[in-house]
């Protein structure tokens, strides 16, 4: 009983700081990076703390109907002010990180009720392992491109931004309501359903958005063409002229 509560509080305050790194490497702050760790560590850290000790001395379950109050309305709060994107760029970004890091928190709770019920072996293991391989994904696949799409992509945020806060509420719906999903098996198959999904919806997405992207960088090579045609029609207008 005691390494079993030893796993849960340790794998939570793991995760904590993890969703905090995975929102890191997606967003971009409007300060320098030094600035923005030392700002982040002293808002969000005490935040981070106040939670992990809420789920320490409180049933998980209650906790989780908690969830939205107590972490995730003010870290929305402080990340858009933190954020150079002020707009639906921003709303999308909190919640992929968020949505990214739910995935790996709900598989662990979910394959842990099924393989080692009562332990939070396999809960601890997952997450242990599944945040710091997810990050790494992020950093060598995702996180130069996503910088560079959110620059240059600046229009049809909102809908992405819709589709991605109804999979966040339906996450954080089905997680806690009317109990944890570890004590509803039944609904278990639905979770992961929808953890499945997840992934293929943010896909197509990205395959939109980097298409957009691609359309944009087309359309600024053609007009620095153009320009530099134009410059060069000019050399040989002034050129004929000399000449004359």
């Amino acid at each position: 009983k005691a390494m079993s509560e030893f796993l849960r509080i340790t794998s939570a305050a793991y995760s904590f700081v993890h969703i905090l790194v995975m929102f890191l490497l997606f967003y971009k702050p409007r300060y320098t990076a030094k600035k923005t760790i030392m700002i982040t560590a002293g808002t969000m850290g005490p935040l981070l703390i106040a939670n992990l000790l809420m789920l320490i001395f409180m049933e998980q379950a209650a906790y989780g109907k908690l969830l939205f109050l107590t972490l995730v309305v003010p870290s929305f709060a402080f990340f858009f002010f933190m954020a150079k994107h002020r707009d639906f760029r921003f709303v999308f970004t909190f919640c992929l990180a968020d949505t990214v890091s739910a995935e790996i928190i709900i598989l662990s709770l979910i394959f842990n009720e099924y393989f080692t019920p009562g332990t939070n072996i396999v809960m601890f293991a997952i997450r242990i392992l599944g945040f710091p391989i997810m990050e790494y994904i992020i950093v060598k696949k995702v996180r130069k491109l996503y910088f560079e799409i959110q620059d240059s992509v600046k229009k049809g945020w909102g809908i992405f931004s819709l589709v991605s806060i109804i999979f966040y509420i339906m996450v954080l719906v089905m997680i806690a309501w009317p109990s944890m999903i570890t004590e509803r098996p039944d609904d278990m198959i639905f979770m992961l359903m929808i953890m499945v999904l997840m992934p293929v919806m943010y896909i197509n997405i990205f395959q939109i958005l980097f298409h957009q992207n691609r359309l944009h960088s087309m359309q600024r090579e053609q007009e620095l063409w153009q320009i530099q045609s134009s410059y060069t029609q000019y050399q040989i207008h002034q050129m004929t002229e000399t000449e004359e």
